[in-house]
């Protein structure tokens, strides 16, 4: 026995050994326990007893084979189960009586007892004995403590003990019984130790190599920063990978990165898991906020750990790295407060009022001993500061009494807004304590002195509490100070009670509001809150929810979770309202200064710091309509700039905002002008996430008093006819900010009208309301949202929001002044009306969709004539918040319907799919009313009464039924069938509907261009379809599924999946080549949706003339490819299409869209455009690439795999890659460009196995009905061999469609040279044409033979080469061309221009011959191009040097249509008389009979 120190992490035991840390994991398995050490498993069997019959499998039961008490043989089967749709035998290795234990038909999970047998013979049977002998004595001693209760050992030891500590705790190692709390504290108490001289680092270092690289670390400073360094840089390496990517991006990232050490993914992984991590690196960062000099030193660490974006799981770490940051910016507290008391001893208080002064300065101050000198002026600066710019304050008067000082003072507020907050006018009292005790003994002063005034009044109690002390218990506190005194209090004029509590909280003091009209209990809204100044968060405006606080450690920022005060809300109605009101003191600015973009930035990266600490609260994690708004006070804008800087703002944060859940923002702030001041509110809205909305208002006030909002974002919005003078009496109401002077102050100070910006569509004008609930609409947005999807209807938006970023970016690059066109897109609803798809809103009964979408791409757009063709698709979508998305009947038929349309029109079919596949029911009706019959302990039937089954009858509901006689002579109505309403859609109906749509999406992408956006998830049927498509672009967490992965843990018995992406995300279905397209969310869903609609025609039509696309960059075709790959040097053949850094491809700068790039890498397909004329294209890559293969989590023996596939080959994948990639280019009628640089497929065993022979003839399959122009092409240094050359010949086309170029430098034969020296010049051969070339071998060799034999050996090599470049002569291009085999030699540099003129010639070419095929009566398109040339060499334009471009004149040219109209005039007379010929008798009859004859004129 070997005996280890070790330690329970929770999930394992952690062991030293040997000077290494090692970890052993053990998983408890139904049967048997596995345990893993350093990788290896090994699996102990449990209580293994014969005679319990248990599943081996989990399934269901589907039957026993031996009844109940039966008797079973040795080695027979008692039961089948099903498993994964299979039936497997379970059977008993042991013979005797058997015992049921379980029932047919019930669900299994592995160790399930079946049944239990009784033994013909039990002596024969082994059962397994317990082992009671005790643990060894040594493995039970613990580490004794000396007698003085302390650890006996020295300063280094106990530093190592700390280190080590921390540093297993951020492994993610951490004992589920040890006090999380008190380990810190330990360890933290240890590293108290790092100033001994006898810590040193290389000490340190010696057994823990992470502190190696601090070893002149010297001081306690710089050791101490060094443990903290080394232990935050561990966390930023664990968090970094998973800060932006799901769990199974990061991981792939982490193989990527660590394909030679994949236990330290699993480190990584499993450190990130463990909550308790967060709560380490919180005290550490704690511990470094209370060290100056040292959060300074790490000033730089700081900003990595604020730089991590996934708030819910970082809240407080981010929350506190930002703080640190913040104070490491700004003076200390301490130079702060030597500050205040200067300018308190040497200044008045009126000018202190300008300064930044907070009161946690104050309250230091206050309760300094050594500074009760300026108490007095710091209590004046405190009343000024809370009654600043709201109330005037007069008649003060402060004095000290039993060390206590005392204040009373008269106060008068304006303004409407502080109604039932504060008293408008009355007297204020103070009272400053020194500690919690003297409040308690003092307080009694202050309300006696209360009870002499009439007048409402207030009391302001300041106490200094021990800072241990929490929040609730000072809030408890108060209550009982106030309990004390309430019976006086409740009969005196005091209203509002206010606690101001220093010590207790380091950034601030506490402030508690106790007010009368609820008997003097606390406000807890207001809490940390001045009354006097509460009312700037218009907390009022609330009163339709129910409100609860959330206190943050960032006083300025105030959270409330609202709930709607209204019956069945549902939780995602739940919201947070955060509220700031912000004074020029709190940005460090004078009063009336102007806010700056870096103010701004400071606030509201202040909210979503304190709403990131909230939102880490489980119970406000899930808020997604969240609403946060800013009030301004006495801080100036800049109205010109004010959009300019809302849109800076915006860059920064709208996607920061948008994950905390906010859609709403507020803000709300006063100009200053001559007149007098304008109070401005603007509106920043996005409740889909992707359309942002700006509206700016100005405050007025009606003659109610009731605040209207008018709209201000330009000059012309404040052009309202009337406005100011259809409000009576407005100069009446003397507190009114707006009357005509300032109008016109601030409609100067407004911008004008950008050209093309239209004005807003909404009321210009409107009530100042409380916030309304959620609408309808708002709550299925949002819980599509949650969902992972874009509500159906929001799709149009985003179509919207793509077209515009399309157009911006065009006019931007071109230059153009045009203005974007008002209205992009223009949608019809469909929806079925009696089996017949027609124009209407979509049906509240169906989860389907469908559109009928026109709307104007910015690459139809017409430089020259400034004029945009417009195009139509047909979009169809998935409504989740309808019964999940599911189909059934209803959403089939429409579906099919939107297909078919779709097929008549030949317009493109765009799928959105966001569901959950065919929908499961049952009637629930019967399940209310049913009852069952029971003979004895068996189920025996279900059944009705007959008043049931009326009723149902009555409803529609049909429930087939037979009479049975029951025991007590009743008769009963056992249900046979339950078919339901005619509506209910709840089975089989669905099973047919799905295969309805199954069979329309399969036919959909052989009509007309067909692609799918997976959004949300999508599940069986919906899976099907996506597949069907083809096409598939899918967003990042909406998984492709058959069956979830929660419904496969219960199979399995165990949880092998943690989730839907494992099963069907994009880390699967992009590397196996279901997915084309991955994006990040929604929004790039539809950009990738719109471009790919870019390259296919608008209708399936080959008669209609393809648009060419106008991109944002202009490319000239007239222009040299100077991307030139160099002999033997790999490169990225995307650098063919599209350059690299300043050289250009073959193609249009910014076309280039890659298709299934994760999978079959050895080959890259995609679209570009030359010349603006859509293309697909298929590339070689020439690196070696690596193919990863999965292990499957359900089966514990696989491995993952990675598998190096060389370049310039086709394996199984790649080349079914190459064949789908035609299939898809020819559907779409594109014109296709092969770059082929192949040297052959791979035909080893395992690729002859998957198959590498059957993807390769697909290849030939689908370049033989291309009905394009397809260009192969062999790029510079590239070659074409063997059976590679056989699958892209030309000669595979039947529609002539097919033409074979190479450059100058490409070669093209069966084998490589190298290969062909080996086998067709031998070495014998090559020895001949040494002595036949060399003087000296020739001389040699008949006066000294073995001389020659060596100089022959000598300059073999170099003859080798001779013989190599021999045969690669044979290769050559000329050679090549000379054949036949290609068509011409096109260099490289020149390749975009000839391709441009050979692609439009060729393409009026098909045109043609396609005409003379179908109407002129060729046979086939061979002929028909003969005809074609021989009519164009009769003309003027042969004699043109460029054939391709004289070509493509003479095919748009009037000679080319008067040969075609010529050849179908003749086919169609020959056609005629072929037709009379074959009828000569009938006619003859019919033209001899005049009745016959009188009714054909008749007819004709």
């Amino acid at each position: 026995m070997l005996v280890v120190p070790c330690r329970d992490c929770g999930s394992g035991l952690q062991m030293t050994l040997g000077g290494s840390t090692i970890v052993a994991y053990c998983e408890e398995e139904p049967t048997s326990l596995r345990i893993t050490v350093g990788g290896q498993s090994m699996t102990f069997t449990g209580d293994v007893d014969p005679t319990k019959l248990r599943s081996t499998v989990p399934g269901r039961l589907v039957r026993f084979l031996v009844a109940d008490g039966g008797h079973i043989a040795e080695h027979t089967a008692y039961a089948e189960v099903e498993v994964m749709k299979m039936i497997l035998p379970l059977t008993s290795t042991v013979s005797g009586t058997v015992h049921l234990r379980a029932t047919a038909g019930s669900a299994l999970t592995v160790g399930k007892l079946l049944a239990e047998i009784d033994p013909d013979d039990p002596s024969r049977v082994a059962r397994p004995t317990d082992r009671m002998d005790p643990w060894p004595q040594r493995l039970l001693n613990k580490k004794a403590l000396s007698s003085t209760g302390f650890e006996g050992i020295d300063g280094i030891t106990r530093v190592k003990g700390a280190v080590d500590t921390l540093w297993n705790l951020m492994q993610g190692y951490h004992p589920t019984e040890a006090n999380i709390s008190n380990e810190i504290e330990a360890a933290q108490e240890g590293l108290t130790s790092m100033g001994l001289e006898s810590v040193t680092m290389e000490k340190l270092a010696s057994t823990r190599s992470f502190l190696s690289g601090f070893l002149d670390a010297k001081t306690a400073h710089e050791k101490t920063k060094a443990v903290i360094q080394c232990l935050a840089e561990d966390y930023l390496v664990v968090e970094s990978p998973f800060d932006t990517n799901s769990r199974e991006a990061a991981i792939a990232k982490l193989k990527d990165e660590n394909d030679e050490d994949l236990q330290r993914v699993y480190r990584i992984d499993f450190a990130h898991h463990q909550a308790h991590r967060q709560t380490v690196i919180v005290a550490l960062l704690n511990q470094m906020g209370k060290h100056r000099s040292l959060m300074v030193s790490c000033t730089a660490l700081l900003e990595r750990i604020g730089s991590l974006k996934k708030t819910t799981a970082y809240g407080g770490v981010l929350l506190i790295a930002r703080y640190l940051l913040r104070q490491c910016a700004l003076p200390s507290f301490e130079e702060r407060k030597e500050e205040l008391c200067k300018a308190l001893e040497n200044d008045h208080v009126e000018n202190l009022l300008k300064g930044s002064y907070n009161f946690d300065l104050m309250c230091s101050v206050l309760f300094d001993s050594r500074l009760q000198n300026l108490v007095q002026p710091t209590l004046m600066l405190w009343l000024r500061r809370a009654y600043f710019g709201a109330a005037a304050v007069e008649q003060v008067d402060l004095w000290l009494h039993s060390k206590s000082w005392f204040g009373r003072f008269n106060f008068k507020q304006h303004g409407p807004e502080f109604t039932g907050l504060y008293p408008l006018e009355g007297t204020g009292l103070i009272g400053l304590f020194a500690d919690d005790s003297t409040v308690s003994k003092q307080f009694g002063l202050l309300v006696q002195e209360a009870t002499k005034h009439k007048n409402p009044t207030t009391a302001t109690v300041f106490f200094a509490a021990r800072a241990d002390t929490s929040q609730d218990d000072v809030a408890h506190l108060c209550s009982e100070v106030l309990s004390e005194h309430s019976a006086v209090l409740k009969s005196s004029s005091v209203e509002v009670v206010t606690f101001l509590v220093h010590g207790a909280q380091q950034n601030g003091p506490l402030i508690f509001t106790f007010r009368s009209s609820t008997d003097f209990a606390e406000d807890a809204l207001y809490r940390n809150l001045i009354p006097t100044t509460a009312h700037r968060l218009e907390l009022q405006r609330l009163k339709r929810y129910h409100l609860s606080m959330f206190s943050t450690p960032n006083r300025q920022v105030h959270i409330f979770s609202a709930a709607p005060q209204k019956a069945k809300s549902s939780a995602v109605e739940t919201r947070l309202f955060v509220r700031m009101y912000v004074t020029p003191r709190d940005l460090g600015l004078s009063a009336n200064a102007t806010l700056t973009t870096e103010d701004a930035a400071h606030v509201l990266q202040s909210a979503i710091g304190a709403t990131e600490f909230a939102r880490a609260d489980r119970k406000l994690s899930t808020t997604v309509y969240n609403h946060l708004f800013f009030n301004f006070i006495e801080v100036a804008f800049d109205l010109g700039a004010m959009h300019a800087l809302f849109m800076k703002l915006k860059e920064s944060f709208a996607t920061k905002l948008y994950a905390l859940g906010f859609r709403e923002v507020e803000i709300k702030f006063r100009v200053m002008t001559t007149g007098g001041p304008v109070t401005f509110r603007v509106f920043i809205v996005n409740p889909t996430g992707h359309a942002t909305a700006i509206r700016s208002y100005i405050e007025t006030l009606g003659d109610d008093g009731q605040i209207f909002l008018q709209r201000a974002e330009y000059q012309d919005d404040l052009d309202f006819p009337g406005m100011w003078e259809s409000r009576d009496n407005l100069d009446s109401i003397p507190e009114s900010p707006l009357y005509k002077d300032a109008m016109s102050v601030v409609k100067n100070m407004l911008p004008r009208r950008r050209e093309g910006v239209a004005p807003a569509t909404e009321e210009k004008q409107m009530r100042l309301e409380p916030y309304a609930h959620m609408s309808e609409k708002q709550v299925r947005r949002l819980n599509s949202q949650l969902m992972g999807t874009t509500y159906g209807p929001d799709w149009l938006l985003l179509i919207d929001v793509v077209l515009r970023r399309q157009w911006r970016a065009l006019l931007k690059q071109r230059d153009l002044s045009t203005a974007i066109p008002k209205k992009l897109i223009n949608s019809t609803s469909f929806t079925l009306r009696d089996g017949e798809l027609v124009q209407g809103e979509p049906s509240p009964n169906c989860g389907v969709l469908a559109w009928l979408v026109e709307y104007l791409a910015p690459s139809y757009f017409n430089v020259d004539t400034l004029e945009t063709a417009s195009r139509r698709i047909v979009l169809v979508a998935n409504d989740i918040t309808h019964n999940s998305g599911s189909f059934a009947v209803p959403e089939d038929e429409l579906f099919a319907a939107a297909s078919q349309y779709a097929r008549d029109h030949k317009l493109p079919f765009v799928y959105i799919s966001a569901n959950s596949g065919a929908r499961l029911g049952l009637i629930s009706e019967v399940k209310k009313h049913f009852k069952v019959a029971i003979d004895g302990d068996a189920f025996s039937y279900i059944y009705l009464e007959k008043a049931d089954k009326d009723a149902l009858d009555a409803a529609g509901i049909k429930v087939n039924c037979e009479e049975v006689l029951a025991a007590d002579g009743s008769t009963r109505l056992k249900i046979v069938d339950i078919i339901g309403e005619d509506t209910a859609h709840i089975g089989v109906e669905n099973l047919q509907g799905s295969a309805l749509i199954a069979g329309e999406m399969s036919l959909n992408y052989a009509t007309v261009p067909t692609i799918s956006i997976a959004s949300g998830r999508t599940v069986g049927i919906g899976a099907y379809l996506v597949r069907l498509g083809r096409r598939v672009v899918q967003a990042k967490g909406a998984p492709i599924i058959l069956t979830g992965y929660m419904a496969l843990n219960r199979l399995l018995g165990k949880d092998v999946y943690s989730d839907n992406a494992q099963l069907g995300g994009t880390d699967i279905m992009c590397p196996n080549g279901v997915t084309n397209w991955s994006v990040a969310n929604d929004l790039g869903a539809v950009e990738s949706t719109l471009r790919w609609l870019d390259f296919v025609p608008a209708v399936s039509d080959s008669t209609v003339t393809r648009k060419q696309l106008t991109l944002p960059v202009a490319d000239p075709i007239d222009r040299d490819v100077t991307f030139t790959p160099q002999r033997s040097l790999h490169y990225d053949p995307r650098n063919l299409v599209c350059g690299c850094d300043t050289t250009t491809g073959m193609f249009d700068k910014g076309s280039w869209i890659e298709c299934m790039s994760d999978w079959a890498k050895t080959v890259v397909t995609g679209r570009a455009t030359l010349g603006g004329i859509p293309c697909g294209v298929v590339l070689v890559e020439t690196r070696t690439t690596k193919k990863f293969n999965p292990a499957d989590p359900a089966d514990p023996e696989s491995v993952a795999s990675i598998n190096p596939q060389a370049g310039q080959v086709w394996f199984p994948d790649s080349a079914r890659k190459t064949a789908d990639s035609l299939e898809d280019f020819h559907k779409e009628s594109l014109p296709c460009f092969v770059i082929a640089n192949w040297r052959g497929f791979s035909g080893g065993m395992r690729d002859m196995y998957d198959q590498v022979l059957k993807f390769g003839a697909s290849i030939v399959d689908n370049l033989r009905q291309y009905t394009s122009p397809v260009f192969i092409y062999i790029p510079p240094f590239g070659e074409l061999r063997g059976g590679a050359w056989v699958v892209v010949d030309p000669v595979i086309n039947h529609h002539a469609a097919v033409e074979m170029y190479c450059d100058t430098t490409a070669r093209g034969g069966i084998l490589e040279p190298a290969g062909v020296v080996e086998i067709k010049y031998r070495e014998a051969e090559v020895r001949e044409l040494i002595r036949r070339s060399d003087a000296e071998v020739k001389s040699l060799t008949t006066t000294n033979p073995a001389e020659a034999k060596k100089r022959e050996a000598t300059l073999l090599p170099l003859y080798n080469e001779v013989a190599t470049h021999f045969a690669d002569l044979h290769d050559t291009p000329g050679r090549m061309k000379a054949k036949g085999c290609i068509i011409d030699i096109v260099p490289w540099v020149n390749a975009r221009r000839i391709f441009h003129s050979k692609l439009v010639r060729k393409m009026a070419e098909m045109d043609a011959v396609r005409t003379l095929l179908t109407e002129g009566g060729f046979a086939t398109e061979t002929t028909a191009k003969l005809a074609l040339e021989s009519a164009f060499n009769k003309t003027a334009h042969a004699k043109d040097a460029s054939f391709d471009m004289a070509f493509a004149a003479f095919l748009a040219g009037e000679e080319c249509k008067t040969f075609i109209s010529a050849h179908v005039s003749t086919h169609q007379t020959a056609s005629l008389r072929a037709v009379l010929g074959n009828n000569a008798a009938l006619l003859k009859k019919l033209l001899e009979d005049p009745a016959l004859r009188k009714a054909v004129e008749g007819a004709l």
